[in-house]
């Protein structure tokens, strides 16, 4: 299976660790295993229109082949 996983954080001052290890233990658990799993990050405001990260993400998805986000 292929899952996109998207972190993403507000500042510097934190980090997307929790939200790695939250993934990676539903994933653990999540049937059809192994996965191939590509991350994307972004270090900026949701408030902001502009995230490479998720603009990235949203790339990787047009010409399909993935089967999941997160």
């Amino acid at each position: 299976m292929n899952i996109i996983s998207y972190l993403r954080v507000s500042t510097e001052d934190q980090n997307v660790s929790p939200q790695r290890i939250e993934i990676s233990g539903y994933l653990e658990r999540f049937p059809g295993g192994p996965h191939t799993v590509v991350e994307f990050v972004d270090v900026i405001s949701g408030s902001k229109s502009k995230r490479p990260g998720l603009t990235g993400l949203a790339a990787r998805c047009a010409p399909g082949g993935v089967d999941l986000v997160m």
